[in-house]
């Protein structure tokens, strides 16, 4: 006579076959490796990426380095790698939330890994309808809402001004502002 194996082992000896109770599953622990260019097309798919990041992205994953080069050509083919735009897009995105210019090149640069002098262009073809002081004064009146300026409003102003990227002369001087209001 036979003896019954244990629930356990019946679970496991079918996972071994990849199959239980007659059925046929895909273990979610062996990913299939899917090639390079449907890797950067699905990252690219998710929201706008850089050609650096996507590259990174690629790296990370461990492809190759012809597979990587084979990746990007195809994907610039494919008008999926458009920097420039990129950086259009994300300047007039942030601009709008009102961020200073000096914060968004800096995050462009090191965070999204844009190329410098590419930023420096789009940045001059850009035509910003206020100036940084002007956009400055604006969130500083945000910030007030009409309250009484105090030294801690005005150390709070000058923290925000910093923070979102405006110029140190900007700060300093709706600082000197603020103060003589006071």
């Amino acid at each position: 006579m036979k003896k019954a194996k244990s629930v356990s082992e019946m679970v496991r000896a079918s996972k071994e076959n990849n199959n239980i109770c007659g059925l046929t599953y895909e273990n979610k622990n062996e990913k299939k490796k899917i090639s390079a260019i449907e890797e950067a097309v699905r990252y690219a798919g998710r929201s706008m990426h850089t050609a650096r990041e996507i590259e990174d992205h690629l790296n990370k994953r461990k492809y190759d380095f012809e597979e990587i080069r084979a990746a990007m050509r195809d994907m610039g083919a494919m008008g999926y790698l458009d920097d420039e735009g990129f950086c259009r897009s994300y300047i007039e995105k942030y601009y709008e939330c009102g961020r200073g210019l000096i914060r968004i090149r800096q995050e462009l640069v090191s965070k999204r890994k844009a190329d410098p002098f590419m930023v420096d262009k789009v940045f001059e073809e850009c035509d910003f309808p206020l100036s940084e002081h002007e956009r400055a004064e604006e969130l500083t009146e945000k910030l007030i809402k009409g309250e009484a300026v105090t030294d801690k409003l005005i150390a709070k102003v000058g923290r925000k001004l910093a923070y979102n990227g405006y110029d140190t002369d900007i700060v300093m001087a709706i600082v000197r502002n603020l103060s003589e209001k006071r």
